[in-house]
């Protein structure tokens, strides 16, 4: 090809290219008209160019536990341990990229692999891939290159594992101090130090909070109430201490990697206390328990109750005795105790108690800080020979539930459902102990009745044949003793028909007049009248009045100049001629209802 070129065309002429990778450029001279010729069939053939890496001093791209970095870098590039590590090596006219790590040459093996484009591959980096990677560029003609990047790995920080603490009992009377990890135990009163060590030697820089029981946080140098964290963030330290200290106490050491955390629980003691008197709550038969002259008095077959309360940190531990033998839940007795943070209440619960239940009860609170707390009780039981039921308490009520009704010999009598289950407790003292037997309206205990450990069962109450009155006998052979419950059938409520009145002739008396639920009454305006109802059923029915408006009123209500007494009569004062109409009772209970038959008042 020829190019025509004039004087005007003479100067410098600059070739440049560009790429994300950079650029480079050829210039030349052109200082006269030349005429400048290519042939075809002479090609002009460029002089070889060695293998080049590009350095790339972009700064590492991190995202999704992954660290992506250029050779070119010259920073020590920071993963994370365990994130994958890419490291791109870019050349130019390079047959061959080779990488050489901390320990030599490189292949595809294990973590670290080689890409065809000669990126280099870690994936989860660990502790020991740390150093100075080179990728090394090389030609088929003897050119070579290389360029290194350096890999410092990051690590949370890592707390040294304390000596495992034992258990002091009890616990020296001084100021302690602890490793994180350790379980803290003080006297109340006292101070404790708590510190912690950093094991990493890359984790020299870190910052540190520590956490406190109720959740909040203190950092270098804070103070809350008598909490405080020394200047350098190594210790915390708890000042006369008490049992509102106890919990645990958290410190968070983190870097750039990450953080760790370790606790220390405290548990600040104190000697157990007595916070309520075993006199102070006695129960006999449920029933508050007094002395008499520093003694309480109880019968054979009664249930006595004594409870115990103590404080102490941690809670004490209760023990019961009689005199000096240990007390543990039985047939006759039973012993419960529960916790709280700084309080014990234990209770001890005789059933029956018996003539060998004489003699002092004492309750004793230890929680290994020395000293032992007690109160204690002299209990007398006065041996009986004549039966006794135990009768049900005048506060207690049947348990009814839709499929069940549970009582105890003693108490009112019951209303029983077809098909409801039946159990009635009765148990008697006596010495010796008496047998119980239970009969119906004087007879044997119809069919579906059975007497199992001396109470009254019914699987599913059948009101034709299982109803009446059930008499519990407790015998010894000595003396006996008798209750009896009345079991109920619902019956439907009937109101009870009265004969209708005579007609009244002639002229109305001006007088209050009298009537009764169902009959036509008549009488003169202004007077009060008052309609009497009666009504039977099992239990009794409740009474309400349908007045002609549509209103419904019950005892003790009223509506208008209506109003119901409590005898359920109905009675309507200053009478008008509004007030006709038909007035009429409804009664109700759990077997049903009855109405009467509406019958105008008239004037």
């Amino acid at each position: 090809m020829t190019l025509d070129v004039t004087d005007a065309d003479a100067g410098k002429y600059t070739c440049q290219a560009e790429n994300v990778m950079g650029s480079a450029q050829s210039s030349v001279e052109v200082s006269r008209p030349v005429v400048v010729t290519t042939t075809a069939s002479t090609p002009t053939t460029p002089a070889p160019t060695s293998a080049r890496i590009v350095r790339i001093s972009d700064p590492p791209v991190v995202a999704n536990r992954q660290i992506v970095a250029s050779v070119g870098y010259n920073m020590p590039v920071e993963p994370v341990l365990r994130w994958n590590v890419r490291i791109d090596c870019v050349t130019e006219n390079a047959d061959a990229i080779g990488w050489i790590g901390p320990d030599g040459e490189l292949t595809s093996r294990g973590r670290r692999r080689v890409l065809a484009n000669g990126s280099l591959i870690i994936d989860g980096i660990p502790r020991g891939y740390a150093g100075d990677y080179q990728c090394v560029a090389t030609d088929t003609r003897g050119g070579r290159d290389t360029e290194s990047i350096t890999l410092k790995i990051l690590r949370p920080p890592t707390l040294k594992k304390p000596t495992p603490s034992s258990a002091v009992r009890p616990v020296p009377d001084n100021d302690r101090i602890f490793t994180i990890g350790q379980r803290a135990e003080i006297v109340e009163g006292r101070s404790v130090d708590v510190n912690f060590t950093v094991t990493d030697r890359d984790s020299d820089e870190y910052t540190v909070k520590w956490k406190l029981p109720d959740g909040s946080f203190l950092s270098q140098g804070e103070t809350k109430d008598n909490v405080a964290v020394s200047a350098s963030t190594r210790f915390l330290k708890i000042s006369n201490t008490k049992p509102s200290d106890n919990g645990d106490y958290q410190v968070i050491v983190t870097n750039n990697a990450g953080s760790n955390e370790a606790s220390t629980r405290l548990q600040v003691f104190t000697e157990p206390m007595v916070v309520t008197k075993i006199e102070d709550t006695a129960l006999l038969n449920g029933e508050p328990f007094t002395s008499d002259e520093g003694v309480f008095n109880a019968d054979e077959g009664d249930t006595v109750s004594l409870e115990f309360t103590t404080s102490g940190s941690p809670p004490p531990d209760v023990m019961w005795k009689r005199g000096s033998d240990i007390l543990t839940s039985g047939d006759d007795v039973f012993i419960s105790t529960s916790k709280g943070p700084y309080e014990t209440t234990s209770t001890i619960a005789f059933r029956k108690l018996d003539a060998a239940d004489s003699g002092t009860y004492s309750a004793e609170a230890d929680n290994g800080e020395g000293t032992v707390a007690s109160s204690s009780v002299e209990i007398d039981v006065r041996a009986q020979e004549d039966v006794r039921i135990l009768r049900a308490p005048s506060t207690t009520r049947p348990v009814v539930t839709s499929s069940s009704v549970s009582a105890i010999i003693g108490q009112d009598d019951l209303l029983v459902l077809r098909n409801q289950r039946v159990e009635i407790d009765c148990a008697a003292a006596g010495t010796p102990t008496p047998v119980i037997e239970w009969r119906r309206d004087g007879g044997p205990l119809p069919r579906g009745a059975q007497t199992i450990d001396g109470n009254l069962h019914i699987a599913e109450f059948q009101p034709t044949r299982q109803g009446g009155t059930y008499t519990c006998t407790a015998d010894n052979s000595v003396t006996s003793d008798t209750e009896q419950i009345k079991i109920n059938v619902p019956v439907r409520p009937q109101i009870v028909p009265r004969t209708e009145p005579t007609p009244t002739t002639g002229r109305l008396p001006d007088a209050d007049v009298t009537g009764y639920a169902g009959h036509a009454i008549k009488m003169v305006e202004g007077r009060r009248l008052t309609i009497d109802v009666e009504a039977t059923g099992t239990p009794t029915p409740s009474i309400k009045w349908r007045l002609p408006s549509g209103d419904r009123i019950g005892r003790g209500q009223s509506v208008g100049r209506a109003s119901v007494l409590a005898n359920d009569s109905l009675v309507i004062s200053d009478t008008q001629p509004s007030d006709n109409g038909p007035y009429r009772p409804i009664a109700s209970n759990a077997a049903g209802l009855a109405k009467v038959k509406a019958r105008d008042f008239l004037k």
